[in-house]
């Protein structure tokens, strides 16, 4: 659930004593490692190490650039790292590193999930932590924007990654968006293109954002599924099956076009792999998507 905190010491101060014991450990190591020139602030409900808006105002929702975030959510505690998505070959070696270590390995897509301090190598945070320095970010991120206006291969890696850290400055606005200056605009975390499962024909986009703090599921006006039976949308960590942790969103309103489904306070998409149209009454897939871009 999103803190409505406004300093550090407030969030601290409002969290169980296990938990606050744990995110203090993790925030003093990353203090420690973190490069010169990152600010930590209170930022989307989380505890955020960004670069301050007069080193680079140049973001898409007018917010610091974040480089990585602490948080405890309803479920686990989590550490938010873009360094270990600057590149495949950056991520495999945290991956590496990670299960080297003997830890309970639990990555998401955009964060580092735990449950209890021991389960995080904590040597391991501050290297990655140390290992970006702010105008190595900064170019990242530029390289990132470019990818998102059709240049550079490694954009598929880039611009989930940035954006997973809601960084604004990364992800395109939707086509048709305008500046809306009295709130904050939608920050894209994953999106994507539908494929078809059990020989269902549906395709289509998708976008999983933030908006106003609040996590929106969103069919483009692309989407397109074949008619079938009690259709439901449902977040899952498998692309075929829903698994007993699936996540019901809603039943689906259409079968073809823009939709939204807000999700409430204390769904984490972050916790998911895919998402996914199901059919409910014969228990079967229709469509999945890849919670990654």
């Amino acid at each position: 659930m999103q803190s409505t905190a406004e300093t550090v010491a407030e969030y601290l101060a409002g969290l169980p004593q296990d938990r606050r014991q744990a995110i203090e450990r993790v925030r003093r190591t990353i203090l420690d490692h973190l490069p010169q020139g990152y600010q930590e602030a209170m930022n989307w409900g989380m505890i955020s190490y960004q670069i301050p808006l007069d080193r680079y105002p140049d973001t898409y929702n007018g917010q610091p650039l974040m480089y990585a975030a602490l948080a405890s959510q309803k479920n686990y505690m989590a550490v938010y790292l873009s360094g270990i998505y600057s590149s495949e070959e950056a991520r495999q070696k945290f991956e590496a590193a990670y299960k080297a270590t003997g830890k309970r390995y639990d990555v998401g897509k955009s964060c580092v999930r735990f449950k209890k301090l021991d389960d995080l190598p904590l040597d391991l945070i501050g290297d990655t932590i140390a290992s970006m320095e702010v105008e190595e970010f900064i170019a990242l991120t530029e390289a990132a924007r470019a990818g998102a206006k059709g240049s550079g291969p490694d954009m598929n890696i880039l611009i989930p990654v940035l954006a997973l850290v809601l960084a604004g400055a990364v992800v395109a606005r939707p086509a048709g968006a305008q500046d809306q200056p009295d709130m904050v605009a939608d920050s894209v975390v994953y999106q994507g293109n539908f494929r078809s499962v059990a020989g269902h024909e549906a395709g289509g986009g998708y976008q999983v954002l933030l908006r106003d703090g609040r996590w929106v599921v969103r069919m483009m006006e692309s989407f397109t599924s074949e008619k079938v039976p009690d259709g439901h949308v449902y977040l899952s960590n498998h692309a075929e099956s829903l698994g007993r942790d699936a996540y019901h969103v809603n039943r689906l309103v259409r079968r073809n076009g823009e939709q939204e489904y807000v999700l409430p306070e204390d769904i984490e998409p972050t916790a998911f792999e895919f998402l996914l149209v199901w059919c409910v009454r014969f228990d079967v897939g229709v469509a999945a998507g890849t919670l990654e871009s």
